[in-house]
């Protein structure tokens, strides 16, 4: 079975994985975010050329700026409606937590050359106005699925550490030992960060997906029959009441 990838919070990219084989991943991208509608339909062209056409769909669900969401969102569904397959939504800060720990667990990241032990993962993404959304993720102590503290945030990055005060964390602030930092907006804020490709973001949603296939409560727990957008706050233009 092969998953297309759909993510359109940064950019545009897709990616065909087949989740018995999730080394060999075929990914195009179009990273500098311009012309979303007519790249993202080239890039689904280009990779069902070359890959075949997929089993199921895995689109990110956001928080994103609304714009760029939308267009991955409605693509996912047309494109499922019309080959007559799943799609499924998955969370972008839970995502690329899932994403860093993967990396994480390689024999080549930080934590294992310096002899650390990862506790949380911060996700970091830019959503424009000055601001970052946040999620904070605690790391199994044998591995498995992440578990999230608190709920997804959006705000100035200023702030972030008076928010984590309610997150319920128990270090004391984001550069310390067994704290990493993943996403586009890693840069706001000081810490250990690391290095998440397309590829990893790819191999991360589909083992979401796979892992609990057939398992109703974990894929409530994790929203992911829902593709439904998450901005976690409302666009600038609004309708008049």
């Amino acid at each position: 079975m092969s998953y297309l990838f759909i993510d359109t919070c940064a950019g545009a990219g897709v990616a065909l994985v087949d989740p018995q084989n999730p080394s060999d991943v075929l990914v195009k991208l179009n990273p500098d975010g311009k012309a979303q509608v007519e790249a993202l339909s080239s890039l689904v062209t280009d990779v069902v050329q070359e890959g075949g056409r997929p089993e199921k769909i895995v689109v990110s669900r956001g928080p994103a700026p609304f714009t760029g969401l939308r267009v991955g969102l409605v693509t996912a569904r047309t494109l499922g409606f019309a080959w007559d397959i799943p799609v499924v939504g998955v969370d972008e800060l839970l995502l690329q937590a899932q994403a860093g720990a993967a990396v994480l667990s390689g024999p080549d990241s930080v934590a294992q050359t310096e002899g650390q032990t990862p506790r949380w993962i911060v996700s970091l993404m830019d959503a424009r106005r000055h601001e970052i959304y946040a999620g904070l993720f605690k790391l199994g102590s044998t591995g498995g699925r992440l578990t999230q503290s608190g709920t997804d945030w959006v705000g100035p990055a200023s702030l972030l550490e008076e928010v984590a005060q309610g997150w319920d964390h128990d270090f004391a602030g984001f550069a310390d030992a067994g704290v990493f930092l993943v996403g586009n907006a890693v840069t706001q804020v000081t810490g250990q960060t690391l290095d998440v490709k397309f590829a990893d973001l790819a191999r991360a949603a589909t083992s979401l997906v796979n892992d609990t296939d057939g398992d109703p409560e974990a894929q409530r727990e994790l929203a992911l029959l829902s593709t439904e957008p998450q901005y976690l706050r409302r666009p600038d233009i609004q309708q008049k009441p």
